[in-house]
């Protein structure tokens, strides 16, 4: 089996960033736990540097450079209580937004006319997943 975290290291989602989720809450133990396996899996990709036409080299060539300040500052940010608390409420903004557009965007007439429910099945599935687990905390 693959592991695909490594591509969030960049993401917007600072708890993706650190192959965290939202919802789950993380203690700011889990936090610097994740913080720091992550930054060790960079590290020993170090090395990859130097062989420019490894393939592994090319795939990983941007996040070499730039995982550990992006990873840090997910770290700084969330385990500052008021920066996470700004960004949880973002955050929760964001996915109640989004739970809501997505059950807009497909009533029932608009779903017998264009089929748009099942474009949308999964996507307002997950947003309202995510949306009834922040209703319910």
């Amino acid at each position: 089996m693959r592991w695909d975290g490594w591509r969030n290291y960049n993401s917007d989602d600072l708890y993706a960033r650190l192959c965290l989720s939202y919802e789950s809450n993380p203690s700011p133990d889990q936090i610097e736990e994740n913080c720091r396996q992550l930054l060790v899996w960079w590290q020993k990709k170090l090395p990859l540097k130097n062989q420019p036409s490894n393939p592994l080299s090319q795939m990983l060539r941007g996040g070499l450079d730039e995982a550990p300040a992006l990873l840090a500052d997910a770290r700084t940010k969330l385990l500052d209580p008021e920066l996470r608390s700004q960004f949880d409420h973002q955050l929760h903004s964001q996915i109640v937004q989004e739970a809501l557009g997505s059950s807009r965007s497909c009533s029932p007439l608009h779903s017998a006319i264009t089929g748009c429910a099942k474009k949308t099945k999964t996507a307002s599935t997950n947003a309202a997943a995510r949306w009834a687990c922040l209703v319910t905390t």
